[in-house]
């Protein structure tokens, strides 16, 4: 691939997205013509993405049920550092926990406790 892109073209346009630009090679980020860095998000972010993805959950009641236990929780994502991905992780494990709990009649809990445990992973 590099070997290809020795000459510049205007016909060409490579995108690369990496939260880890630090494992980059030297050779990759030498010909890298822009870098954009995107911060942590704010708190406003934060809000906007969590009522986003609730908007998301497939039930009234699984969403109530989220809703219920992050307003219980107290959790501020963005003073943990939560990127977006981290809270669409967070989504997607609670739609895990949440199939369980009703496969299982609700042996497994989607609540609080559940929630704690999951932030101190």
């Amino acid at each position: 691939f590099l070997a290809q892109t020795t000459t510049s073209s205007d016909r060409l346009l490579i995108v690369l997205a990496t939260n880890r630009v630090q494992d980059l090679d030297e050779a990759v980020l030498s010909r890298m013509a822009f870098q954009i860095k995107f911060g942590r998000p704010t708190r406003a972010m934060v809000d906007r993405l969590v009522q986003d993805r609730l908007q998301d959950v497939a039930s009234a009641e699984a969403r109530d049920c989220l809703e219920g236990v992050l307003k219980r929780s107290g959790v501020r994502f963005e003073e943990l550092g939560f990127s977006g991905r981290d809270i669409q992780t967070l989504f997607e494990e609670f739609d895990r926990r949440w199939t369980l709990h009703s496969a299982t009649g609700g042996a497994v809990r989607a609540d609080l406790e559940w929630l704690q445990r999951w932030l101190r992973q």
